[in-house]
């Protein structure tokens, strides 16, 4: 049974799409065959494997490098944007509370809905993704940006869809220019937004509603570049880091788990919060799960 996975993979040169499949609840965990590898060009255009999510119909959505299109643990269906340029990067997914998909892509943003495509951004690289609590999309624009769908003048930075409009962030608002490396929507209603590159953070950043605050001098988190932030039921916070393992903090103190040492040291692209209050974290070397 697949269930809804938001992200599991992201931010990393993955060779590997690892996938579940059917089997008894009742068995014991990843006994085999539960898992089942998929590198085999065959059954994927492409290995490189920028981000996945799973629709409440359990129909799992998978973007590559030169790609997208869906995949039901057997079969492998192309969902390719046809009026986007053949060499297009499929960089980010978002699944809606609506039911929709987005992509993000080296060419704009991209929606499906209605069993077909619908441009939403013309150009521009989107390198990240969310939606916040009340069902707003946020997403992060990096690199240059020409005149687009929203206005002319259009920049790097993040912009928030919400009635059918975009807002952009920027300097003015005290963003840093640069890359959008990661956004997340959490359950009090604020975006974090992770501005650096895969090996370094250049700027962390959450959004209250109101205004963007720098959370590096709110938090003061131990040194270390952070790729991605998630949030467990319990409300704490959870960052996933670059040769460092993953961080918590639950609002008092900071947790690094140096006792853990292949934790602490592996890099953590990408972090899964579960209904049930655990966390999943998937990152390098290659195929490391935790």
């Amino acid at each position: 049974m697949i269930r809804r996975f938001k992200r599991i993979v992201g931010g990393l040169t993955v060779a590997l799409l690892v996938v579940v499949s059917g089997a008894s609840a009742y068995e014991p965990f990843l006994q085999t065959p539960r898992w089942r590898t998929l590198d085999d060009l065959t059954e994927l255009p492409n290995l490189y494997v920028n981000d996945i999510v799973s629709t409440i119909g359990g129909e799992m959505w998978i973007a590559t490098d030169r790609s997208i299109g869906t995949h039901d643990g057997t079969v492998y269906v192309s969902r390719d944007v046809d009026f986007l340029p053949q060499d297009v990067r499929y960089n980010t997914l978002l699944y809606d509370v609506l039911g929709t998909i987005w992509a993000g892509t080296s060419s704009g943003l991209v929606r499906y809905v209605g069993h077909q495509w619908r441009l939403m951004l013309d150009s521009g690289d989107v390198t990240a993704i969310t939606e916040s609590v009340d069902g707003t999309v946020w997403i992060g624009v990096s690199g240059e940006f020409d005149a687009g769908a929203i206005q002319s003048g259009i920049e790097p930075g993040i912009y928030r869809y919400q009635s059918g409009a975009w807002t952009r962030y920027g300097a003015s608002d005290g963003l840093p220019t640069g890359r959008v490396q990661c956004l997340y929507g959490d359950a009090d209603g604020g975006v974090w937004a992770v501005y650096g590159t895969e090996t370094r953070m250049d700027a962390l950043f959450r959004f209250d509603g109101a205004r963007w605050r720098d959370m590096v001098r709110v938090l003061n988190p131990p040194s270390g570049a952070i790729l991605a932030v998630s949030q467990t039921r319990d409300g704490a916070y959870w960052f996933g880091t670059y040769g460092r393992g993953v961080w918590r903090w639950d609002g008092r103190a900071w947790e690094t788990f140096p006792d853990e040492a292949d934790l602490s040291t592996f890099t953590a692209a990408s972090l899964l919060p579960m209904p049930d209050g655990t966390l999943w974290a998937a990152g390098a070397p290659a195929g490391t799960l935790w």
